[in-house]
This record gives C-alpha cells, structure tokens and sequence, in this order.
C-alpha cells in the first residue's frame, strides 16, 4: 500500500509537471499569437505615420518650390531692373559725352571773339551833400497825378 501511494504521488507530481510544462506552453503560444496579432496593427500604423509624414514632405516639398518660383522671378525681375540701369547709365555717358564735346567746341569758337570792355563805372553822388542842402531835405512823391511831400527821405523820390 505504501508503495501504491507512492507510485501515485510520483504520478500526481509528473502530471503536475506537465500540466505546468502545458500550462508554459500554453501561455507561450497565447503569447505568440497575441503578437502576432500586434505585428499587423504595429505595421497598419507604422505604415501610415510614413504615409503622414509623406504627405507633410510633400507639402513643404509644393510650398518650397513655390517660394522658389517666386525668387528665380524677382531675381528675374532684378535682372531686367539692372539691365535697365545700365543702360540709362550708358546712355547718360554719351550724353555727358557729347555736352563735353559741345563744350569744348563752343570754348574754341569764344576763345576766337575778343572779349567785351569792361564796363563803365558811374559817377556816384554825395549823399552827405545831398542832406546837407536845406531846399533838398524833403522829398517828393507822385501819386497818379498828385506829388506828395515825404518826410522821412533825404532825395527826391518819384513812384509811379
């Protein structure tokens, strides 16, 4: 009997085992299956973060080619402006250009005319003569038709 009970224990502790080894293998399968049923949703999302960022690349991709347009077309535009420039620039030299030659030309022609005398000069009154005559220490001014004496001029004044 003792040996029947411990035939039995020995029996009880290997099904106990391998119902614990199941039980591993069990919990390991689950497990297996469990990621991979993750594998498909990681890579769902994983495949549509790269189609998101894909689609920002794209974006800044369009607006970085538009601010390119924008800046071959002013630099363009910066082009023709300078072009333009030079242009009056060289036009402006052959202007000077010919106003020097004009210049000198006409410096030529007047070094050939003798210059003009120079002027006379006109005899200046004494004013201190002036004031000192009593029958001139008043002065007159003319109003239309009428002659005003004013008093606060020492020559005779005519306004018309």
């Amino acid at each position: 009997r003792d040996d029947a009970l411990a035939a039995l224990n020995d029996r009880l502790e290997e099904h106990s085992r391998e119902k614990s080894a199941l039980e591993s293998r069990t919990s390991e399968s689950v497990d297996a299956l469990a990621a991979m049923e993750r594998q498909p949703q990681e890579r769902d999302d994983a495949l549509a973060a790269l189609n998101d960022r894909l689609e920002e690349y794209s974006r800044e991709k369009s607006a970085l080619e538009s601010r390119t347009s924008e800046s071959v077309d002013a630099v363009v535009t910066l082009r023709r402006q300078l072009q333009e420039r030079d242009d009056a620039l060289a036009a402006l030299k052959d202007r000077l250009e010919e106003h020097s030659r004009e210049k000198s030309a006409l410096e030529s022609r007047t070094s050939e005319i003798p210059p003009p005398p120079p002027p006379k000069k006109k005899k200046r009154r004494n004013i201190q003569q002036q004031q000192k005559t009593p029958q001139k220490t008043a002065s007159l001014l003319r109003c239309g038709n009428t002659t005003l004496l004013h008093p606060y001029k020492y020559k005779y004044v005519y306004k018309y």
